[in-house]
């Protein structure tokens, strides 16, 4: 008999529910607040939530939050929807292919780094939403949103109550026709197109409610935004002639993407016009509520159990092998140069080429169960939580399909054959891509995952004196997974077997600390301290299957699995000064250093990259933060940020034959020393004007900080109008200066040391959105 299996989370949720007593909802309209206060209560003491953030104005996407940069190089954003991660990991499923910022959102805010790591697990700050709930009467919540590019985005929220005694229902729904920023992709006509609906019941009774949620989603989007620049020396990029940055596309004009199947070697084509490439199709359900116990005990709580189907496709081009026609085949200068030609075509293509790394997860089922029960009490002077939570999540066989080839250089290319030339003269020239296009460089990987984390956390905000408050917690997770995946790295399974490995009984842990002491009523001090740790994995080969620059021979096979504990410490301590409410001003001194980093170095030839032995490092950053707040006249607001901040890399040294790179105290690339945030605006009658500026200092394109960007601005600005309680109005435009500036690290430039020879030569990063007008209505009835 097949078993069947209960998550842990579940069961406990199922037993609780249990517990809960029929109440009408007619009690609670005669119940009395508890004056022991609820966990909204608490005192914050940590600052739980990043205020004035501005969550959601990004100026990479108008789908994703923002991410906040504080020193360290994260890997993604957490989003909380409900109290629960959206999902477990970023990829193939992606935070937004299941999850927007809409009318179904009830409250937003922007957990800081200690609330993130106590409540998460994870380093950095996390994004947290709530659905809305039902009232005692009908209510609909209605947005409509397009802008100056032809996208339209709208959504729904109609709530109400179901009868007299506590039941409502809920049913949401959102829809995304998102064209980006005009990007003129020939295999579709949208860079996102998702449908979201929701659709619930919810019971009030004297002592709390209970909500049961379901959820259906389906998204199709573009994740591939790099393009060609010129490189002009002195952190500066142009255009490249014919090629409108941020708007152009720099994806195969047809869609039609070539790469190798790791398992069996075969060479064939996947469609990104096709919803499978890049599409998303999952189903939730939620369960959630809480129960006022006696004596100002609370119980919150969320379970969600979520199925999908998940692809993900995205193109890498390897931005420093751009070959221009001077640099390719030529009898006199270059003999040893190589041809392109038009794939399929006989004819000599002469314009410049570039080389590209397709990275596909093919479409892959997933399994997401996760469940937070969280009791709160105020005992006296104390505020405090005991939580568990538990993650539990399957990956049941996921295949990464990759494959290297040639690509023309401009809007919408075209695939390129690659020839060398034997005796050119004599007409005689080897073809070196297949069938489809590709270079014959093996690659990709398969994956099974199965992985359970149990977390117990708890945290005490006390007022202690009239003077002084302190806060404390701290988490300890247990972590087990199983694991299945490629050991053939560089080469094709071809039938051969599968590595599988448990990994169990593995402790992660979080503390922290902090107080706030207040030397007058407007001025005090403050200081706090957090760590984390978690284990990272990765395999390794014996050094009898390496070659010489440590790269796996033919048929190598992993026999180390490498098991390092991450190490994270953060220290800050300041000063806070609030002489009026029209005024407020705090500065913070922070530490952040991340030990025991696992990286593979990538080692670039003419034809290809490949992956070398991994090495460990550390990061830290010394920073100083201040943040401002002032209404200096009436109906005027002025919020003002600045982070000035050093993240180094530290012992990170990379020995190869002949050659050693040394990262030392070298800059993090794509992140700034520099930051600074301008928030100003000004009410007048029923409008509200206002802009927002956010400055980023120099940044470097690489380990070596050979490449610079020179500093650049993100800017929007925008006017909201209210007509009336239930209409109002919001028109803004993101980047009305209409800079043409890039981001992100330059693919394969880590082991450039000198980068005068690449000026006027094309490179490859990521582009801000062009100028935007965005138009926006909401109304309620």
């Amino acid at each position: 008999m097949k078993k069947i299996f209960i998550p842990i989370g579940l069961g406990v949720l199922i037993i609780v529910g249990a517990l809960f007593p029929e109440q009408t909802y007619a009690q609670t309209k005669k119940e009395k607040k508890s004056a022991a206060g609820s966990a909204v209560d608490t005192i914050v003491m940590n600052k739980k939530e990043e205020k004035n953030r501005n969550v959601m104005l990004n100026a990479g996407s108008n789908s994703s939050p923002r991410s906040v940069n504080i020193g360290l190089p994260f890997q993604d954003m957490v989003v909380l929807e409900n109290d629960l991660p959206v999902n477990y990991t970023t990829t193939p499923q992606t935070p937004i292919a299941n999850w927007r910022y809409d009318s179904s959102i009830g409250r937003i805010g922007m957990n800081s780094f200690t609330e993130t790591a106590l409540t998460t697990g994870r380093v950095g700050m996390s994004v947290s939403t709530f659905d809305r709930e039902p009232g005692s009467k009908f209510k609909g919540i209605f947005s409509v949103y397009t802008n100056s590019f032809g996208s339209l985005i709208y959504s729904g929220s109609v709530s109400g109550p179901i009868d007299k005694k506590g039941w409502g229902y809920i049913f949401d729904f959102h829809e995304t026709y998102d064209r980006g920023s005009g990007t003129n992709r020939m295999y579709t006509p949208w860079n996102d197109r998702t449908e979201i609906i929701k659709t619930g019941i919810t019971k009030k009774y004297k002592n709390g409610l209970v909500t049961l949620l379901y959820k259906h989603s389906d998204s199709y989007a573009q994740y591939s935004s790099n393009q060609p620049v010129i490189y002009k020396g002195n952190g500066k990029f142009v255009e490249r002639p014919g090629f409108a940055l941020g708007s152009d596309s720099y994806v195969l004009a047809d869609g039609k993407i070539p790469y190798n199947d790791p398992l069996t070697g075969e060479s064939t084509v996947s469609n990104l016009g096709d919803s499978k490439a890049n599409g998303t199709h999952s189903q939730a359900i939620y369960l959630m509520g809480n129960h006022n116990f006696g004596n100002g005990y609370k119980l919150n709580y969320s379970t969600m159990y979520m199925h999908s189907k998940a692809a993900f496709t995205m193109q890498y081009p390897i931005s420093l092998l751009v070959l221009d026609p001077d640099q390719q085949y030529n009898e006199t200068t270059n003999p040893g140069g190589n041809q392109f030609r038009l794939h399929g075509q006989s004819a000599v293509y002469e314009g410049s080429a570039q080389l590209v790394n397709n990275f596909t997860l093919l479409p892959t089922k997933l399994n997401h169960e996760f469940t937070k029960i969280e009791l709160t009490k105020k005992f006296g002077k104390h505020s405090m939580r005991f939580v568990f939570t538990n993650l539990f999540y399957e990956n049941m066989g996921q295949k990464t399909v990759s494959g290297i080839y040639y690509q023309t250089v401009e809007p919408n290319p075209k695939l390129l054959d690659m020839y060398m030339p034997m005796l050119a003269s004599y007409g005689m020239n080897t073809q070196i891509t297949d069938k489809n296009g590709l270079l014959p460089v093996k690659g990709g990987d398969y994956l099974e995952i199965r992985t359970n984390k149990s977390a117990l956390y708890f945290s005490d905000d006390a007022k202690l004196t009239n003077w002084l408050s302190m806060g404390i917690g701290a988490r300890i997770e247990k972590q087990d997974d199983r694991e299945t995946h490629d050991q053939y790295i560089n080469d094709f399974v071809l039938g051969r077997p599968l590595m599988t490995n448990d990994f169990k009984n593995k402790f992660n842990h979080v503390a922290l600390a902090s107080f706030v002491a207040n030397l007058t009523s407007k001025f005090g001090f403050m200081g706090d301290v957090t760590y984390i740790d978690f284990y990272n994995r990765f395999y390794d080969y014996p050094d009898n299957q390496k070659d010489e620059l440590g790269v796996p021979i033919e048929g190598a096979q992993t026999t180390k699995i490498i098991q390092n504990q991450i190490h994270i410490y953060n220290y800050g301590a300041g000063v806070f000064w609030n002489p009026s409410d029209k005024f407020s001003i705090t500065s913070k001194i922070c530490s952040i250093k991340k030990d025991n980093n696992t990286a593979n170095l990538d080692v670039i030839n003419s034809e290809n990259q490949k992956q070398v032995v991994p090495v460990n490092y550390n990061i830290s950053t010394l920073g100083l933060t201040t943040d401002f707040n002032a209404q200096p006249f009436k109906n005027f607001n002025l919020h003002f940020l600045l982070t000035i901040q050093n993240p180094e890399y530290q012992n990170y040294v990379v020995n190869l034959p002949g050659k050693t790179f040394d990262y030392n105290s070298k800059s993090v690339p794509a992140i700034s020393k520099v930051l600074m945030e301008i928030d100003p605006s000004y009410k007048l009658g029923s409008f509200r004007l206002w802009a927002s500026l956010r400055y980023f200092g120099k940044q470097y394109g690489n380990l070596t900080n050979s490449f610079e960007y020179a500093p650049w601005w993100e800017n929007f600005a925008g006017v909201d109008y209210r007509l009336s309680r239930n209409v109002d109005f919001k028109l803004q435009v993101v980047n009305f200066l209409d800079q043409k500036g890039i981001n992100g690290s330059l693919q394969g430039a880590d082991q450039i040391e000198d980068a005068t020879s690449y000026i006027g030569r094309t490179v490859v990063a990521g582009g801000m959105r062009p100028r935007t007008i965005e138009f926006t209505v909401n109304f309620k009835i």
